[in-house]
């Protein structure tokens, strides 16, 4: 879809309850695109999907072997939301994404200058998974954002009460990266998640073994917060991280010169657990933080009164 200059919306969907597929592609073997979307300047949004209540899937991609990109999105500057999505009450998943093998990106989002959000997800009550992806192996990248400078958030989840998973990624053996992050310089947060009152992970993430990475942030000089967590009262997990055998790092951070806090966590009162790491037999560093010169704060943890650990 190439849109001219001034269009409203590049794709939208609004179908009626009951649909069971608001969006489904199954394109053949060695498909460069299984969608593709590069919109005029000015275009309000790349791709807006307000699917009805009972809407199985939101977007459901299932791209054949050899496919480049299953999703990739190249929104021309000034576009308001490269990828928005909200879904209604009792959708399944707002997002799920499921490459065939030697998929290069499950997911790619490279947005122009000013983009205000690279991926925004605000999926209604009930909704069971915010964002879910499961890559096939040899997967390049499970999740790869590169937003351009002045993005306000490269990555920004605020899911409803009651969400299962802010952001869940099992990736398959052989993945190299299950998250990586690489902001520009100026943005604000390089990872914000805000999860509702009753969510049971505000971040899990379960990486096959042989994973590279099983997290790790790359900010710029000038980024405000290179990890924050703010989740709700009642969480049960501010950041779980259970890595198989073999996993070089659980978490590392190596934020760049002037950084405020390379990891800071402020949990809400009665959350059982501010920051627990399980990793597996076998893995170099639980916990590795390399801060450059100028870092105010390494590790800073604040919890309120009541939390376990």
């Amino acid at each position: 879809i190439q849109p001219s200059a001034g269009t409203v919306h590049a794709l939208k969907i609004q179908p009626s309850a009951g649909t069971v597929h608001a969006l489904k592609i199954q394109p053949s073997a060695g498909t460069v695109h299984a969608l593709k979307i590069q919109p005029s300047a000015g275009t309000v949004n790349a791709l807006k999907i307000q699917p009805s209540a009972g809407t199985v899937h939101a977007l459901k991609i299932q791209p054949s072997a050899g496919t480049v990109h299953a999703l990739k999105i190249q929104p021309s500057a000034g576009t308001v939301h490269a990828l928005k999505i909200q879904p209604s009450a009792g959708t399944v998943h707002a997002l799920k994404i499921q490459p065939s093998a030697g998929t290069v990106h499950a997911l790619k989002i490279q947005p122009s200058a000013g983009t205000v959000h690279a991926l925004k997800i605000q999926p209604s009550a009930g909704t069971v998974h915010a964002l879910k992806i499961q890559p096939s192996a040899g997967t390049v990248n499970a999740l790869k954002i590169q937003p351009s400078a002045g993005t306000v958030h490269a990555l920004k989840i605020q899911p409803s009460a009651g969400t299962v998973h802010a952001l869940k990624i099992q990736p398959s053996a052989g993945t190299v990266h299950a998250l990586k992050i690489q902001p520009s310089v100026g943005t604000v947060h390089a990872l914000k998640i805000q999860p509702g009152g009753g969510t049971v992970h505000a971040l899990k993430i379960q990486p096959s073994a042989g994973t590279v990475h099983a997290l790790k942030i790359q900010p710029s000089a000038g980024t405000v917060h290179a990890l924050k967590i703010q989740p709700s009262a009642g969480t049960v997990h501010a950041l779980k991280i259970q890595p198989s055998a073999g996993t070089v790092h659980a978490l590392k951070i190596q934020p760049s010169a002037g950084t405020v806090h390379a990891l800071k966590i402020r949990p809400s009162a009665g959350t059982v657990h501010a920051l627990k790491i399980q990793p597996s037999a076998g893995t170099v560093n639980a916990l590795k933080i390399q801060p450059s010169a100028g870092t105010v704060h390494a590790l800073k943890i604040q919890p309120i009164e009541g939390t376990v650990h």
